[in-house]
């Protein structure tokens, strides 16, 4: 290679972009601005000012050390829509806007809003600097000072260094688990446990990425993609994968357990374990269409990553936890006990694809399709805030479907349209540990496909690892009221398809129990196949958290935050 392009090349690799996303939990719209070097941050002149939201998420890929600025928007003229409920302002008064920020910096934004004016002279801001690896910045208002929070794999590797000295340094009562003194061998053993769901991750990573190499041996241009083209290297890829699955020898690298070395070597692996777990993802998606179209032609070809577990579900809707108050005194029909399979789950990743059997009746089936079928129309998807964009990747009809007398009788369980909603709430609560409730749910949709017509790959939600933001979808279930020749459920980066059933239901979720935790990445992107013969027919029940009578799905962004 001529010097000048090895120079070049290596500057390019020095100065590569590090991807961070900017959370905005302040309670208010905000402006996030590029700060240009200079002695002090405050004095100097915000540059590339984008707006970002309340409650909503931005990505920024820029260099290390390069700082930014985070400052209120009230100053730009951005308007901010009326507090959710009459109390808010009292309820900010008596510190609710700390003690509950998931409902108040949504509901009561406006009151959160004065109250930190108030407190810090109406002068809100914050910076934070790059730094050198993948990571989420939090803007966070604390009792009236605006904070930065970092979460990313070198502060994940920081806070287990912490952890593990302070496990192996501390005294514990009798008979509780003890590592001694602080040894390295101890912290190292310590670290393990940090470091063993995220090997696991690897693992999992790697089958299915092996899954997708074995159907599709190239990688093919991708049609939505934007920038620059994917690229790839195979074999460094796994050396990669080799490196990483292996545990690091602190004792031979840290030899005299010294805290900074332990954190730079714990950093290190940590981040080279990300970053080569997200690189085999990305291999994965650049063959997801040929890995959807084969299984589209033949599912027998899936493989899943693990043995389908399956278990039973038994259902009570009187004593479900989806009510807001006292359960519904309306009867409907007993509800059998189900079986439930599991078709991803793995301990380590954030995504679950689970079949429930015999989840919607005939007659639910034939209730949904009698209301539906005089309305259906051109299917619609939403569209950076229009819930009403006619869709181009879904050749489908619909039309959504509700109560008899609408959305006020959601609690007669006699209703068989209500009836389905309810359960499909409650399922998502029980599978995945969520406390969903079901006021401010989106309504059903039901969905017919004829011969010729499919749904091109998508996600429900957010599916890209970024931070969960209130309001947002984070689940779906998928019932199937009439099965053709063909139109099959694909996960082409999960490995899995499912093949319809009348009567049978596929759950998938896209985020952990914890409301603020990260969505998970690209598992169920997912795509109704071509249908060859026959009408099918299903009814989608997308699923919230962090809605409410007071603040319905209406009010949100699939994805999450208010809709603008």
């Amino acid at each position: 290679m001529p010097r000048a392009l090895a120079i070049l090349a290596l500057l390019q690799a020095t100065l590569a972009g590090v991807p961070v996303a900017v959370r905005n939990l302040v309670g208010r719209d905000v402006i996030v601005a590029w700060l240009q070097p200079g002695p002090e941050p405050r004095t100097r002149i915000p540059q590339q000012a984008k707006p970002l939201t309340n409650s909503s998420v931005m990505s920024i890929d820029s260099f290390a050390t390069h700082e930014f600025i985070v400052y209120d928007a009230a100053a730009e003229h951005f308007q901010s829509k009326p507090d959710g409920h009459e109390s808010c302002e009292f309820w900010a008064s008596v510190g609710e806007c700390a003690a509950n920020p998931g409902y108040m910096l949504v509901t009561c934004a406006n009151a959160c809003d004065s109250l930190s004016k108030k407190k810090n002279n109406g002068e809100l801001k914050a910076i934070f600097a790059v730094a050198e690896s993948t990571e989420t910045v939090s803007v966070i208002d604390n009792d009236g000072v605006w904070e930065v929070v970092r979460t990313g794999p070198a502060h994940d590797a920081s806070k287990a260094v912490e952890r593990a000295l302070d496990a192996c340094s501390a005294t514990h009562e009798e008979g509780a688990p003890t590592c001694g003194e602080a040894t390295v061998q101890c912290v190292s053993d310590e670290l393990q446990q940090f470091f063993s769901p995220k090997r696991d991750e690897l693992s999992i990573e790697k089958f299915l990425f092996d899954h997708a190499l074995k159907i599709a041996p190239k990688a093919t241009p991708d049609p939505d993609a934007k920038g620059a083209a994917y690229s790839e290297d195979l074999p460094k890829l796994y050396r990669d994968i080799e490196k990483a699955s292996k545990e690091t020898d602190l004792s031979a690298a840290c030899p005299d357990g010294a805290r900074e070395c332990l954190r730079q070597k714990a950093t290190h692996e940590t981040v080279f374990l990300t970053s080569t777990i997200g690189t085999l993802r990305k291999a994965t998606r650049a063959r997801r269409h040929d890995v959807r179209n084969a299984t589209c032609r033949d599912h027998v070809i899936v493989s899943p990553h693990s043995p389908v577990v399956e278990k039973i579900w038994k259902y009570d809707p009187y004593t479900s936890d989806i009510w807001a108050g006292p359960p519904p005194s309306s009867k409907g029909p007993a509800e059998p006990e189900r079986k439930v399979r599991y078709l991803f789950d793995p301990a380590s990743i954030d995504a679950q694809i689970i079949v429930i059997d015999d989840f919607i009746s005939d007659a639910e089936c034939d209730a949904v399709q009698t209301q539906a079928t005089p309305r259906l129309a051109r299917a619609t998807h939403a569209h950076e805030g229009d819930l009403s964009h006619v869709s181009k990747a879904r050749d489908s009809q619909q039309a959504t479907v509700r109560p008899e007398g609408g959305r006020k009788n959601e609690r007669d369980l006699s209703d068989p349209i209500a009836r389905l909603k309810a359960r499909s709430v409650a399922m998502a609560n029980h599978l995945s540990n969520y406390t969903l409730q079901l006021d401010g749910q989106e309504d059903l949709m039901a969905v017919q496909y004829n011969p010729g017509q499919q749904y091109m790959l998508h996600c429900d939600g957010s599916c890209d690892g970024t931070p969960f933001v209130s309001g947002g979808r984070l689940a779906t279930v998928l019932m199937y009221c009439a099965a053709a020749d063909g139109g099959g459920t694909a996960f082409p980066n999960a490995g899995v398809h499912v093949v319809p059933k009348r009567g049978q239901a596929v759950y998938f979720s896209f985020r952990s129990s914890d409301s603020e935790g990260l969505m998970e990445d690209w598992h169920t992107e997912h795509s109704g196949c071509p249908v060859r013969e026959g009408s099918k027919w299903v009814v989608t029940q997308w699923l919230r958290d962090g809605v409410s009578k007071e603040n319905p799905h209406s009010r949100f962004d699939p994805s999450g935050g208010p809709v603008r």
